[in-house]
């Protein structure tokens, strides 16, 4: 799926819905837009088409994990078969290796040359796959790193060997760090990492019998042997698994763990508190999630101040040029149209809530935000505390909006004489 292929799919469904038969629907995160769409024709479906018809869908999980794209009846009505890869350096390795097989092994040029090498590109292809798993500490960006990253590499490598004598090793290394590898990375200080890996790994004394360099602490590169003795090769001698396999220090693993435990309870709070208990006269004895909402809600209704005039601002102005004044008119604009946001949305939920209007996609986001007590992606985006890599926000709604109520008792003492600057600036409670 992507752009335009909409129509086509349709008319898969739609003949199949019919006659009875298969559709294989990929990639459908491409097309977010469309998926209400499919939930309506997938129900309409499976109420009345042919006993026959089945349908397959395919999408990479999104980047961001708290992202909600797939419609929630698709994936409670769906066989779910997730593929997770491995995040150890051991199963990668062994991953890596299995694209191969023996046959790769058995056919492979100058095999004294071609197996350490590429035993050591498998190494580095799991290295930059488990670094991922520790966030900003591994790399600085989420990269698509892929196993076809690696069978290029591979690939490149058997074609050296079949034309030279020896290793390219700078040839090599520029075209697994700055081509293959190197063309995911946006970072600069990532393509140093990788720059560094490379250096370290693809050099002529990984071919050195007697040799002491090592790809791990105990894990020597493979050299002889058919590719069964390659995979013992990997399950006997990979150490343990450890951020200084990664070149970072042991407290990265506290900051992944940490991180995990966060996903694990954000997960189950956001499935929590849909009912609660009944007493014996059938009256609930604990507020429902709908409650808890609402009392957040108001909350946040009552506290939330009301935009500032700009004019009245602009009529105490003496030098409208002076950058200060500039300044000082370009925050209260931009507090304005957050507070509005907030206060649009705010009251859209609470009709909602109330039945004046229909709960839509956005509104169920909103309550969902609420409830888990977490800023919802708009208001960020509306606050500037959301870039391409994510959010920049590391606080919880409530501490969030305590925040916003303290900016805005920043620029109303200020706007107060907007001719003096104050004698002491709150910076990081500034939009720009």
């Amino acid at each position: 799926l992507g752009q335009g292929q909409e129509p086509v799919a349709e008319k898969a469904l739609d003949r199949m819905f019919v006659e009875g038969g298969w559709v294989m629907l990929q990639n459908i995160e491409l097309v977010a837009r469309w998926l209400p769409k499919l939930e309506k024709l997938l129900e309409v479906c499976a109420e009345t088409g042919h006993s026959d018809f089945r349908c397959f869908l395919s999408a990479e999980p999104p980047l961001d994990p708290r992202a909600r794209t797939m419609p929630e009846s698709i994936l409670q009505s769906a066989i779910k078969i997730a593929n997770q890869p491995p995040t150890d350096i051991k199963a990668n390795m062994r991953v890596a290796l299995a694209t191969f097989g023996e046959a790769l092994f058995k056919e492979a040029p100058k095999p004294e040359l071609f197996k350490p090498v590429l035993f050591a590109l498998a190494f580095f292809h799991a290295a930059v796959l488990g670094r991922r798993r520790f966030g900003s500490l591994g790399f600085s960006r989420s990269y698509p790193f892929s196993t076809g990253d690696f069978t290029v590499c591979a690939g490149v490598l058997r074609s050296y060997m079949e034309l030279r004598d020896s290793v390219p090793w700078s040839d090599l290394r520029c075209i697994v760090g700055d081509i293959m590898y190197g063309g995911h990375v946006t970072d600069a200080w990532d393509r140093r990492c990788i720059s560094a890996y490379l250096e370290t790994l693809l050099s002529p004394r990984l071919l050195e019998q007697k040799s002491e360099f090592a790809l791990a602490p105990g894990l020597k590169s493979f050299s002889q042997g058919t590719f069964a003795d390659a995979r013992a090769h990997v399950n006997d001698k990979v150490p343990a698994e450890s951020p200084i396999l990664f070149g970072l220090h042991p407290n990265a693993e506290l900051a992944q763990l940490i991180a995990q435990a966060d996903e694990v309870f954000y997960s189950i709070l956001e499935l929590s508190g849909a009912g609660g208990p009944t007493g014996d006269s059938g009256r609930r004895v604990v507020s429902t999630k709908e409650t808890m909402v609402l009392q957040v809600l108001t909350e946040l209704q009552v506290k939330l101040p009301n935009p500032r005039s700009v004019g009245e601002i602009k009529a105490k102005v003496v030098d409208r040029g002076s950058p200060y004044t500039v300044f000082l008119l370009q925050e209260i604009e931009r507090l304005n149209a957050l507070l509005a946001e907030l206060k649009r949305n705010l009251a859209e939920l609470e009709q909602g809530l109330s039945g004046m209007l229909n709960i839509s996609d956005e509104m169920d986001a909103l309550f969902t935000n609420l409830f888990t007590n977490a800023v919802p992606p708009s208001w960020l985006q509306a606050c500037g505390q959301s870039g391409p890599t994510g959010s920049y926000n590391c606080k919880s709604l409530m501490a969030w909006f305590a925040d916003i109520l303290l900016r805005d008792k920043q620029l109303l003492e200020w706007a107060k004489d907007p001719n003096k600057i104050l004698p002491s600036v709150w910076i990081s409670g500034l939009f720009n």
